[in-house]
């Protein structure tokens, strides 16, 4: 379970890396519209990554675990 729960951190920071590295390279006219503002830039840096980290992680091990333990 703990090496499920440390891949899914690495994914989360990684995807983290490059969905910043992206907003970064965008043009000064991306972040002149309002959907692209700072404060909704970063609360979906925020939110998607960490539905990424929910969806992998511990919940994945889990998943893992009852699923060998059905097939034993």
């Amino acid at each position: 379970m703990m090496l499920f729960a440390k891949s899914g951190m690495e994914l989360t920071m990684r995807v983290r890396k490059a969905t910043f590295a992206a907003i970064l390279r965008q043009e000064m006219a991306f972040f002149d519209q309002k959907r692209n503002s700072t404060t909704a830039l970063c609360g979906k840096l925020a939110s998607d990554t960490m539905k990424i980290q929910g969806s992998t992680g511990i919940r994945l091990g889990t998943i893992v675990k009852s699923v060998s333990t059905v097939g034993k």
